[in-house]
């Protein structure tokens, strides 16, 4: 995978910078490097474009959503990836990442990994950073996301990724019988699944025996 490239260090603000932010960074860079005033320089001619394109990425919401979940997504490939992110981009990326493994096949996933990747995604600073908001429907909305990406990893992980959420499962007392019946859920299925290659085996002996004595009638 090719490295995304790092637009907030492009404009000199960090992750979490608000659109004015954004706005006025891209200008002052605009009006030092501008082709115009370093005509004889395509090094400042090529950070220029870079600033372009930073700026058309970050200034548009939709586009800088999908920047951070590229970014994710590098991450969970061994890229470092920033902290800094506000507290709504922060739970838009929660959503993003959601959607994207519910679209994954839950059976080809690799459980100790994603939730490694998880426990990344939903750190401690940025479960913090939403509850500084003090926004309990951020908060809820938060814990939902996390609550549906449980259901793809096994009875163990669900419950780690509960125990993770405790500092927002505080806020929010109710949801924690919702994920505690997701972690009953695949301990049950664990169970079943546990149960199938015995009763796959029994049943074959059974036709072996059945087969093996009608034949000597």
């Amino acid at each position: 995978m090719m490295s995304v490239k790092d637009y907030y260090h492009v404009l000199n603000i960090p992750a979490g910078a608000s659109a004015a932010e954004i706005k006025k960074a891209f200008r002052k860079l605009a009006m030092t490097y501008h082709p115009d005033k370093q005509a004889d320089s395509a090094q400042y001619n090529t950070y220029f474009s870079e600033i372009q394109e930073a700026y058309a990425v970050l200034s548009d919401a939709e586009k800088r959503e999908q920047y951070h979940y590229q970014r994710w997504l590098e991450k969970s490939m061994g890229y470092a990836l920033d902290e800094s992110l506000g507290a709504e981009q922060i739970l838009k990326l929660f959503i993003k990442v959601e959607k994207y493994i519910a679209q994954s096949d839950k059976f080809r996933l690799n459980k100790e990994l994603l939730l490694q990747q998880l426990q990344e995604l939903y750190s401690l600073s940025r479960l913090n950073t939403i509850l500084r908001e003090e926004n309990l429907t951020m908060v809820k909305e938060a814990i939902k996301t996390a609550i549906r990406t449980s259901e793809n990893l096994d009875s163990v992980g669900a419950s780690m990724m509960m125990k993770h959420f405790e500092p927002l499962l505080q806020k929010k007392p109710e949801q924690r019988s919702e994920w505690e019946s997701i972690v009953i859920k695949l301990k049950r299925e664990e169970k079943l699944s546990g149960l199938t290659v015995p009763v796959a085996i029994i049943i074959t002996i059974i036709l072996c025996l059945i087969v093996f004595f009608g034949s000597r009638r």
